[in-house]
């Protein structure tokens, strides 16, 4: 080894050694989803790859982020070395905590269900849906209509003998199976492991859609567990609404990625594989994004999320083969499944209407018996009011 590898290496294992203290004596919360709290009963239904992580050692990104905290004065050592950085300067969100009381359960063997305030639901998934819409536009640069489509039936070998679905209509599908599948329908759908397109590439878990947060303060070691009161803290709503929408267009994003690579192992005419013969080197792997890193440090009654802006869904771009297929797209001439709900592409037609007739498609469908949904499932209410959303949980 030359001296001058030498030394850059001892610079990196040094410099990477006083990240690690220094961020070894800050409290280090982790996201955790609310249903684990509210619904869970829901847990195994609802399995979901996490979208955010702490940053540590072992992530890609990791050296990038250090060094954009310091404001990117290692980037030029650490491209020498062949680690890569991202030129972009980092963000960061605070937010109050307050305390919350999570309800109480008085029957420990009857779990109520929570149940979202139906208005917060409209306005959320309404204002996701017009940040994929805005995108839409800047993407191809035309108007085009979103169709869902019952994708969750469909196999490989008939996405490859019918008209196929454009790229967007197929990912919209897929965000939409997620979104109805997490804060919707979560009986009424199936998960990602029974999902055919699904299984056919080995996406056994959908992307992770917090509907909000909380904090949970450990019980003091110094005091008997059986006198220690655990505290629980709740960031703003507003903080909450970012990170649903930053999720949902994340999860977009990988939603697309998800459609091109099965329409491009789909696009042999004569493809006649079942979904269990694909072997492993053939599944789909999930990219891997700065935006990933959602560093959380909660100091006092504040917590500070620092992060990347960009999300994956600003970055992706279409081939003009694909903007072609878009601008050609046959959604309303495929016949390789049902269409279940159409979106004006005009994202200033999205209003809580909108959101209301996907609530009403569900339930038709669900009545219909279209969609997967056990009837030996017993469903129960609890109405909450708007301190019973979401949940983040540290440890200390």
């Amino acid at each position: 080894m030359k001296k001058q590898e030498y030394r850059r290496l001892r610079w990196l294992d040094s410099w990477l050694t006083a990240a690690q203290s220094a961020r070894g004596r800050l409290p280090a919360p982790e996201l955790f989803d609310i249903y684990q709290q509210l619904k869970p009963d829901l847990e195994k239904v609802n399995e979901e790859h996490p979208l955010f992580m702490q940053p540590h050692l072992g992530h890609p990104f990791y050296a990038a982020f250090e060094s954009q905290k310091q404001g990117g004065g290692a980037n030029r050592r650490l491209s020498q070395l062949r680690i890569r950085t991202v030129d972009q300067a980092l963000r960061t969100r605070t937010t109050r905590l307050t305390r919350w009381r999570p309800p109480s359960v008085s029957n420990a063997l009857v779990r109520p269900e929570y149940e979202p305030p139906e208005r917060l639901l409209e306005v959320l998934i309404g204002v996701a849906l017009r940040r994929i819409l805005r995108w839409q536009q800047a993407a191809i640069g035309v108007q085009h209509r979103f169709t869902w489509y019952a994708t969750h039936v469909v196999r490989a070998e008939q996405l490859a003998e019918g008209a196929l679905p454009c790229v967007l209509c197929l990912a919209f599908s897929l965000w939409c199976h997620a979104i109805v599948r997490k804060l919707l329908s979560p009986w009424g759908m199936d998960g990602a492991e029974e999902h055919k397109l699904c299984q056919f590439a080995g996406y056994n878990e959908f992307p992770h859609l917090p509907l909000g947060v909380y904090v949970k303060r450990p019980r003091p070691l110094r005091i008997h567990p059986k006198y220690a009161r655990e505290r629980f803290y709740r960031p703003s709503a507003t903080f909450e609404r970012w990170l649903f929408l930053r999720s949902s267009d994340i999860a977009f994003s990988e939603c697309l990625d998800l459609a091109q690579w099965l329409l491009s192992q789909t696009a042999d005419k004569q493809m006649t594989t079942p979904e269990s013969d694909c072997s492993l080197h053939d599944r789909f792997n999930r990219a891997i994004h700065p935006s990933e890193i959602l560093e959380l440090i909660r100091r006092d009654n504040k917590l500070q999320a620092t992060f990347w802006p960009a999300t994956p869904l600003a970055d992706f771009t279409l081939s003009e083969a694909d903007v072609k297929k878009v601008r050609r797209c046959p959604n309303f001439l495929w016949g390789g499944c049902s269409r279940l709900w159409q979106v004006e592409p005009d994202p200033g037609l999205v209003n809580r209407k909108t959101i209301r007739d996907l609530m009403t498609v569900i339930e038709v469908n669900r009545s219909l018996g279209r969609f997967h949904n056990p009837s030996n499932r017993v469903r129960y209410s609890l109405p909450l009011h708007r301190d019973g959303m979401l949940v983040l949980k540290t440890g200390e």
